[in-house]
């Protein structure tokens, strides 16, 4: 059972998101059946300061494989900003607002709502509001599976993909990727 806040009704929409080491995924609706599934182009294009190379497309499909969205990197410095795309026309932007890879803020241009998604450090539950008032909650149960709770009224592609980019950003580049760690770093060696 998910994280179930007082404030959250019986009529919840819930899904798990499966975030893999490369940054491909699925998510599960309640019914644990994939309703999404995403991935990460593998090809490098974003430079920080011209020196790290970070992936620039996150592509979003329904269980058809049929694309549905596409989130392209426009810059990484000094915070990130990303575009959503649908059909190459952009319906939303989301913005890294700490160095600590911890609070985005989500732009949804369809229904001009802006989300504030903060994940706290040291704690398994997320939580993001929006500037109209609603609210979706997250729980971690490992790094790589996320439960989301959501009202059916904001229950949105734009928003889910979003949701499953921003755990894909803290998958990649939170410190949280085993593929690091299986090459020698330190952090692989005290566990």
């Amino acid at each position: 059972m998910l994280y179930s806040p007082a404030s959250m009704d019986a009529a919840t929409t819930e899904y798990a998101i499966l975030c893999s080491d490369d940054g491909d995924g699925e998510v599960y609706n309640r019914s644990e059946e994939v309703k999404w599934r995403f991935s990460t182009d593998k090809g490098y294009k974003c430079y920080l300061l011209s020196y790290f190379a970070f992936p620039t497309l996150f592509r979003f499909f329904d269980s058809m494989q049929r694309q549905l969205l596409t989130i392209r990197c426009e810059h990484r410095y000094p915070y990130a900003v990303f575009t959503i795309l649908e059909d190459e026309h952009r319906i939303g932007t989301i913005y890294q607002k700490s160095l600590l890879l911890n609070t985005y803020d989500i732009v949804l241009e369809r229904n001009s709502t802006r989300w504030r998604f903060h994940m706290p450090l040291y704690t398994v539950y997320f939580s993001g509001s929006s500037d109209t008032s609603e609210a979706f909650y997250v729980r971690m149960r490992y790094h790589e599976q996320w439960y989301v709770k959501i009202s059916p009224a904001n229950d949105s592609i734009p928003l889910m993909a979003s949701i499953a980019f921003i755990h894909r950003e803290r998958m990649q580049f939170g410190g949280f990727n085993r593929q690091w760690q299986r090459k020698g770093s330190v952090s692989g060696n005290l566990r």
